[in-house]
């Protein structure tokens, strides 16, 4: 058995890995953090009138509910969006010294620097969590049975992938303990007992078999494109460093993806699915070089070299994004006219076009940062609506005011705040930012806003794309009488 890695170098493992994610929280602070954070509201909701078995049989679509309900804890105890990015970080830095801690520095050097792992370290979702814990299970794997089995329900309990790693790893524990399995399968299965009941149900839904069909040329080169050149390397040298351990927590995983993905119950083009791969993966690596150390040494020095350009090229890019950031708030845009004119009880409404895909995890929000992610800003719903409908911009509570964002403007919910606030006294600002690139977005603004007495101002801004716009509503138009 090889000797447990030094404290020390464990350490500077982990500094690492923090150093390279950090800088995620800041670039992660943009209007889809907004949105991903609304999903879990009808968990919120359950815990908020205090019902605790609703809120632990509520999923997120296909994704169970033990993420929904710290993330709810949160939103109720301390809605600062910033401890959702930082716990992210946290658990994608625990992985990475979880690994360190199974397969040696090596192993976390591998993990620490993945280039897909780094871009999805700060997301507010349930990924960072669940490959914390697929860690977790390997490094428990040889430990106490109840520690590996609690680890093994709390990794179900966070996504369906993360259960089938931790599955496969309690299995094969059985399988090479027989003294210790039967209390360690009992325990597991009562477990993941809940979850499975949850599975079925989602499964005779209507929609969840609707994602797009499997195309595997067009999967792998996806797949291909998330991991890159170094990443498709890394996997051959851990070909040669897999056991029948590693292999209980990857076949389990690939195997589930499969029928998934088969089944359409997965989408094809999502890539954070293949981060539940990299924990067995990288330690996998690191047996590689000591079992092959002629062809995998060199081979590994090159990938992590290449993983680790690619880890510094990201933080240098998420550098000069801060710098722009920083100087783009000495800029007057519109968003700062309207916070600097509106009161407690106002509303704003911030509006900016998608302009990059859900998995481009690069862009930066100059206009959000006006907004601090360490102010307190709890869910805010002064109407009956479902708060994920994205169509209503998943409202916070902000210095007294309440502020939407969405990629358009939609008619029916804006009358829908819009008279309530306008019934109380409230004046409401839109802005539009970022708009340029979005044919015709400025003209549906303002057919939304034709019925309403509204003040426009243009502010134009030569570092972003296309002017701002603010519009200052203060009440309905009176129409005239026939």
């Amino acid at each position: 058995m090889a000797e447990p890695p030094r404290p020390v170098l464990l350490a500077a493992v982990f500094a690492l890995a923090l150093l390279l994610r950090l800088p995620r929280a800041v670039q992660r602070w943009d209007e889809v953090a907004l949105a991903y954070a609304a999903y879990p509201a009808p968990t919120v909701e359950a815990l908020a009138r205090g019902d605790l078995p609703a809120a632990l049989g509520t999923w997120m679509g296909l994704h169970p509910p033990l993420w929904p309900v710290l993330h709810a804890l949160g939103e109720l105890l301390l809605p600062v969006p910033l401890l959702a990015l930082l716990a992210s970080v946290l658990a994608s830095s625990l992985a990475v010294l979880l690994v360190a801690r199974v397969g040696g520095p090596l192993a976390g050097l591998v993990l620490a620097t993945a280039p897909l792992q780094l871009a999805y370290a700060a997301e507010i979702n349930n990924y960072p969590l669940a490959v914390a814990l697929v860690a977790a299970a390997l490094a428990l794997s040889r430990g106490p049975w109840w520690a590996l089995s609690l680890v093994a329900v709390f990794g179900a309990w966070t996504h369906i992938l993360a259960g089938a790693a931790a599955g496969g790893l309690v299995l094969e524990r059985a399988w090479v303990d027989r003294k210790q399995a039967p209390q360690l399968l009992l325990a597991t299965t009562l477990g993941l007992l809940p979850v499975g009941v949850g599975a079925l149900r989602r499964m005779g839904q209507a929609g969840t078999f609707d994602q797009p069909a499997l195309d595997p040329g067009g999967w792998l080169e996806a797949a291909f494109a998330a991991v890159g050149l170094p990443g498709l390397a890394l996997g051959l040298v851990a070909l040669m460093g897999l056991d029948r351990r590693l292999l209980a927590a990857l076949l389990p995983v690939l195997l589930t993806l499969g029928l998934a993905l088969g089944a359409g119950a997965a989408a094809p083009h999502q890539q954070p699915y293949l981060l539940l791969l990299g924990p067995p993966l990288a330690v996998a690596a690191a047996q590689a070089r000591r079992r092959l150390p002629t062809l995998a040494r060199p081979l590994l020095v090159l990938i992590l070299l290449a993983c680790g350009v690619r880890g510094l090229v990201a933080v240098g890019e998420a550098g000069q994004g801060v710098a722009a950031l920083v100087a783009d708030q000495a800029q007057p845009r519109a968003i700062d006219a309207a916070l600097a004119a509106s009161v407690e009880g106002d509303l704003l409404w911030l509006v900016a076009p998608a302009l990059q895909a859900d998995d481009d995890k690069t862009a930066m929000a100059p206009v959000l940062w006006r907004l601090p992610p360490w102010a307190w800003m709890p869910m805010a719903r002064r109407v009956p609506f479902e708060y994920r409908d994205f169509r209503y911009g998943q409202p916070r509570q902000w210095r007294g005011r309440t502020v939407h964002s969405s990629t358009e403007l939609y008619a029916a919910p804006f009358d829908q705040v819009a008279a309530e606030a306008l019934g109380r006294g409230a004046q409401i600002y839109v802005v539009l930012y970022e708009q340029g690139p979005a044919t015709g977005l400025l003209q549906r603004v303002e057919r939304v806003l034709q019925p309403y007495a509204a003040e426009a101002g243009r502010f134009p801004h030569p570092g972003g794309l296309g002017e701002d716009w603010l519009w200052r509503v203060t009440g309905r138009r009176v129409e005239a009488s026939p």
